[in-house]
């Protein structure tokens, strides 16, 4: 259960958040993150002399997209990208470096987009494209070309 400070016991809002809070997250480690917090024998608390920056990086780490660029579980693409977007300075290295690549993506731009196949050359993936999908199913399943770098997908392709 959560502590509160004297000066918030008796404020509804500081009440509602811990509420929340309380019921919302299992453990630290569905958000990501390792426990900030880990106490020694005898009771006494030890943060492992962790800066914020490094705790955040390791979330970033801990939810990050596997090889194929799927991320288990799902929702684990959500942290990471509010993570990364949230503090664009601690994204660790490794996780920039990510190379460019071009994505065909069925039903492209709305909920549900699926990745079917991808290269590092634009000219193969729309070739690719066009060779898979008819015109008719390029538009009914929504099928378009889409650029990865890092953490960022675009679909305005210059």
């Amino acid at each position: 259960m959560a502590e509160v400070s004297d000066g918030g016991k008796d404020d509804p809002a500081v009440a509602d958040y811990v509420a929340q809070v309380e019921d919302g997250l299992f453990s630290w480690l569905c958000t990501g993150f390792a426990p900030p917090i880990r106490y020694k024998p005898g009771g006494i608390a030890d943060s492992g002399g962790r800066a914020f920056d490094q705790i955040v990086a390791g979330a970033m780490m801990t939810t990050r997209p596997k090889p194929d660029r799927s991320f288990f579980p799902p929702d684990n693409k959500i942290l990471h990208d509010n993570l990364c977007a949230g503090f664009p300075e601690v994204v660790p290295d490794c996780l920039k470096t990510s190379a460019s690549r071009y994505v065909v993506v069925e039903n492209a731009g709305y909920v549900g987009e699926r990745d079917v196949h991808d290269t590092p050359e634009r000219e193969r993936a729309e070739s690719w494209m066009r060779q898979t999908y008819t015109p008719d199913e390029t538009q009914e399943l929504h099928v378009a070309v889409a650029h990865d770098t890092g953490n960022h997908r675009s679909y305005e392709l210059l």
